[in-house]
């Protein structure tokens, strides 16, 4: 997808995120591990917003687009992001988040999309078995 397209799909996902209440506060996060299209705040949430724009395949899952790879890298970059900006990770809300434009509008936003694993570190390590 050229940078144009996904700039367009970028700003109509802030825009909507905007008419929903969120204030944002980033966009374009990079770390060595990837990007994180949007960062915005909603009461006590700090929202990390992956944006995917679905112009050739309209009626595909979104999460084809945001796999399990994609997810671990969304991770690794929001854990950075808090790092640098002295956010304590497991002291807040966090959501990642998917919003799919497709014909010029949000047509799908997929809130808290991302797999329990990633979040618990000690998760599979202590069981009751």
């Amino acid at each position: 997808m050229s940078k144009t397209i996904g700039d367009i799909g970028e700003s109509i996902a802030k825009n909507y995120l905007i008419e929903k209440g969120w204030s944002i506060l980033d966009t374009n996060v990079f770390s060595r591990f990837g990007e994180i299209d949007i960062v915005a705040t909603y009461q006590s949430t700090l929202g990390f917003f992956e944006v995917k724009h679905n112009g050739k395949a309209p009626y595909m899952n979104p999460l084809f687009k945001f796999s399990k790879s994609k997810q671990l890298k969304c991770i690794k970059t929001i854990f950075t992001y808090c790092q640098r900006h002295n956010i304590p990770f497991y002291q807040t809300d966090i959501s990642l988040e998917l919003i799919i434009v497709c014909k010029g509008k949000v047509t799908q936003h997929l809130e808290s999309v991302i797999l329990d694993e990633f979040l618990n570190p000690f998760n599979g390590v202590y069981s009751s078995h």
